[in-house]
């Protein structure tokens, strides 16, 4: 059984309107971060998946699961257009959401509510998710624009 496919930047630029920067260019989809791209990518593909869920689940582990890659996603929006430590703060959060989200898949394959090959494919897509939003962090801490984590376990 093949994996449904999810559209990749590199699979083609989606032109936004024009009036990027004041020059009248269009905007191009790729000028958002690539972890912002894949985290909507992912909820693209993940949504239908949920909705196949029986009823008794979709409801709890489903609604969480969504609700954990909803929460990435807003956090890299956030992120985005944050600077300094709130951006780090940003991306920490999206980073221990993404964990939470790993862990809500994990518990979806053992349950059999995903299948091996969507399980597979949805853990591919964010241990990609994470490297990119490390990635981020760690662009941050070399140039020197972020504070070291700031978010501390309350315990």
């Amino acid at each position: 059984m093949p994996l449904s496919k999810v559209p990749f930047p590199t699979q083609g630029v989606l032109e936004l309107p024009a009036g990027h920067a004041g020059d009248g260019n269009p905007k191009p989809r790729l000028a958002e971060p690539t972890a912002v791209i894949l985290a909507s990518d992912i909820l693209r593909w993940l949504i239908p998946k949920v909705g196949r869920f029986p009823k008794q689940v979709r409801f709890g582990l489903g609604a969480r699961l969504e609700a954990a890659h909803f929460d990435v996603l807003e956090e890299l929006i956030r992120a985005q257009y944050a600077r300094g430590g709130e951006r780090a703060r940003s991306l920490d959060y999206s980073n221990s959401r993404l964990q939470v989200a790993r862990h809500l898949a994990r518990m979806a394959r053992e349950l059999n509510l995903l299948s091996e090959e969507s399980a597979v494919y949805l853990a591919r897509l964010q241990v990609d998710l994470g490297n990119q939003v490390g990635s981020w962090r760690k662009a941050l801490v070399a140039t020197g624009n972020s504070s070291e984590p700031s978010v501390t376990p309350s315990i």
